[in-house]
């Protein structure tokens, strides 16, 4: 996650890239966020920019301070186009 006054530099691009490529370099063949929240839009259009699909949903994972929910999203991607 970056500060809001961060966001939209390319920062978080390159974190991801560089967890990707790291996790090729030790052997892993693919990667997983757990918790993507589906509010969070410019996380996941970044996340699909970069090969990732969500591939499940946790309905209602988290509840938010006005007291609704909000689903959770779990994102993959394989490494073996890196």
């Amino acid at each position: 996650m970056l500060k809001s006054t961060h966001r939209g530099k390319g920062i978080g691009s390159l974190l991801v890239k560089a967890s990707l490529h790291l996790a090729k370099e030790f052997g892993f063949l693919g990667m997983q966020f757990n918790m993507v929240l589906s509010e969070n839009i410019p996380a996941i259009k970044l996340y699909q920019k970069l090969g990732f699909e969500i591939i499940g949903t946790l309905p209602k994972a988290v509840r938010k301070p006005q007291g609704n929910y909000q689903d959770g999203f779990i994102m993959y991607r394989k490494l073996d186009d890196l």
